[in-house]
């Protein structure tokens, strides 16, 4: 299959392209900020990469190929050198882009949207269903939730998958609290601590992820929009992967627990269960985060 990755220097685009290539497709990627990771897929063959900005730019209805999948890894959200405007641009207008060149072209079997848990607002929610109302608390969760509903629009045409994320565990490691707990450790920083005895399932790792997204591309979907939430097998509980990322580390970081009423939130992976996303332990995720986070 030929497919098209925007954002393909992102964290989890990055890592898509590269399983989904090593498994005989052909990837099509846009970048807008040249990368280390850009440069290493630029030699590799079967992968076209575009430098295109598509916050700003029309390209991609006039992209030269034929395009079986289209999966949209663009997003953006505040930092130090990212203005609200940015995420604005980023997070909706390259789903405007892909919706009007799915109208145009017809051409695509399959649109797989990375989304993100954020759309939920507040994760300190008991428990995100699929019965769970959409309730952004800020501008990243309601400008992605507005890709969402945008990409909607399309599922006439074809199926429309939306991964909404957790904590994604890899080298490197998505975004989250884990990453700056293992910085802390690493750096011999105390901590405090929340909500210990709970069971905690909020990750899942580019492994299974890229398993996912690769089981999607051979099933026979129905034009329809599909969500699915991601997580684990919540078998540890936050005291446990305190202990497992410090013993990891060798840190003489002090853990300070204190009492929280606020439920740790529990994501309900059933609707990915069903279409073919193979639910890791969070003990696994933790070991396999630690491992690749290490080389």
């Amino acid at each position: 299959m030929n497919i098209f990755i925007s954002s393909i220097s992102s964290y989890v685009g990055y890592s898509t392209a590269l399983y989904l290539h090593s498994a005989g497709h052909t990837i099509i990627g846009s970048y807008r900020t040249y990368t280390k990771r850009i440069e290493s897929l630029e030699n590799l063959e079967n992968v076209t990469i575009l430098r295109i900005d598509h916050s700003i730019s029309s390209c991609i209805p006039t992209l030269n190929f034929e395009i079986d999948v289209l999966i949209n890894s663009t997003g953006a959200f505040l930092s130090h050198n990212v203005t609200k405007e940015d995420i604005l641009n980023a997070n909706t207008k390259t789903a405007l882009m892909m919706s009007k060149y799915i109208e145009e072209s017809k051409a695509p079997k399959m649109l797989i949207n990375f989304s993100t848990l954020s759309i939920y607002g507040d994760l300190r929610l008991e428990q995100i269903n699929s019965t769970t109302p959409r309730a952004p608390a800020d501008l990243y969760g309601s400008t992605k939730l507005l890709a969402e509903q945008i990409l909607d629009q399309v599922s006439q045409y074809l199926p429309v998958v939306h991964i909404r994320f957790p904590v994604v565990l890899g080298k490197g490691a998505h975004r989250a609290w884990l990453p700056t707990l293992l910085y802390k450790f690493k750096s011999n920083q105390d901590i405090v601590l929340y909500n210990s005895s709970s069971p905690y399932n909020c990750c899942t790792t580019l492994y299974s992820v890229n398993q996912f997204v690769y089981s999607l591309l051979s099933k026979s979907m129905s034009n329809y929009s599909y969500a699915c939430n991601l997580g684990a097998y919540g078998d540890i509980t936050i005291a446990e992967i305190i202990d497992k990322i410090k013993n990891n580390v060798n840190s003489t970081s002090e853990v300070s627990y204190l009492q929280n009423d606020l439920p740790c939130c529990m994501i309900d992976t059933n609707e990915a269960s069903e279409l073919g996303y193979i639910v890791p332990y969070t003990s696994d995720c933790i070991d396999y985060w630690l491992s690749e986070a290490s080389i």
